[in-house]
Formats: C-alpha cells, structure tokens, sequence
C-alpha cells in the first residue's frame, strides 16, 4: 500500500508491506533486497547492492515475524520518475519474497496568463508536476525550474522559479522586448535532473499580437 499513491520525483511517499518473509531485512547494505521503480533501480536498491538514502531516510528496516512493515521512500529523480504515468514500485525482501503496487507520476503542466500579450507586458505562470521541495534525509535539493521564451533561433530565460513541496511553480515574467510583432513563441519550463545534462522540458505558446491603430473622431 502506499501513501499518496500519486507523487511527483522527490517527494516522500509511505510504504506498508505485509505478506512478505518473517524477519527479513530491506536495504541493508550487503543484503539481497531490491528496490526499483519501473524497472529502474537507480538512486534505490540493486540487488546485493549498497543500500539506498532514499529509503525510510538512509537506513534498513526488519519485517516482522508476520512479513509485515512500513518504510518511506523518496522518489529519485531520473530518466524513469520524470516520465509521467503509471509506473511499478517493486520491493524484494532478502528472504526472497516481492511486493509490486502502482504509483502514479502525474503529468506535467504549464500555464500562462495572458496567452497573448505585447512586448514588455508581465505573464503570470504557474505549473505543477515539478520535483518537490524536500528537507528529509536523501531527498535532493530540488532542481530550479528556468522559464524560456523563445523568439525565433534566440532563448530567453525570463524567470527562474523554485518548486514548493508539492511540486507546484508560480511567478511572473515580462514579455521580451525583441519578440517579433506580431508573432507566437514557444514558452518552456525546463529543469535538468540532477547529476546529468539531461534536461525535462514542458511547454506551451505565448502570442504577440500585430500592430494597431486606433484613430478617435
């Protein structure tokens, strides 16, 4: 069972096994154990592998004569947390016995207000679905969110947000002065997930719009 079943990379989740072998360990340093995301183990517990800051902050746990337990898990961030959708969370206990349940990585949103405006006017953004704001034990800092309008071949990064605990961006920036009239921009939420060049874009489309004139009799 988990709790929530729906979480963004870097937010903690509670885990609550039953069924599994009596007195076993889970992420012990030298131990069979195994945990893994979608397949992906890493930043968790390969088996027979070192064990995993992002379980129940840095330290193993041991069932009980039952099979049973209760452990957190941060979710990493990696190539596999960062591709939203419904993804398996597998654990092996060192006696053997496995557990699967679903969580979900929810989508990854961008919004911007107004979606048409002229050079120099300030655009309200907000996006959700972002790596969390985390103090526990193995989290990561959380990676900055840079906001880029794109005029043509010219990248322009016009905010720098921080996401909240929840995964939630929000602020402002202003339309760049360069920007083609009338024209529609490519405005991108980029991150990079840490330790690597890899970068996570979202996006959606800001307009300029023409010219005009008014003339008052």
């Amino acid at each position: 069972n988990l709790s929530p079943s729906e979480v963004v990379p870097n937010q903690t989740l509670t885990i609550i096994g039953s069924g599994f072998s009596a007195s076993a360990t889970i992420n012990a340093s030298a131990d069979a154990s195994l945990i893994s995301i979608g397949g992906n183990t890493t930043d968790l517990k390969a088996a027979a592998g070192t064990k995993s800051d992002k379980f129940n902050e840095d330290a193993s746990i041991t069932t009980d004569n039952g099979g049973n337990w209760s452990a957190s898990l941060i979710i990493p961030i990696n190539t596999t947390t960062t591709t939203t959708g419904t993804l398996q969370l597998k654990v092996k206990d060192n006696g053997g016995r496995e557990g699967v349940v679903d969580l979900v990585i929810p989508d990854r949103t961008l919004i911007i207000d107004p979606v048409m405006s002229r050079v120099g006017t300030t655009v309200s953004v907000s996006g959700s679905g972002y790596p969390a704001d985390n103090t526990k034990s193995g989290a990561e800092t959380s990676p900055s969110v840079s906001i880029r309008y794109i005029v043509g071949s010219t990248t322009n990064t016009v905010a720098t947000l921080t996401p909240d605990a929840s995964g939630n961006v929000s602020g402002t920036f202003k339309v760049p002065l360069g920007a083609t009239i009338p024209s529609t921009n490519s405005v991108r939420a980029v991150y990079t997930i840490p330790g690597t060049s890899t970068e996570i874009t979202t996006s959606t489309v800001h307009d300029v719009p023409e010219a005009s004139i008014v003339i008052e009799l």
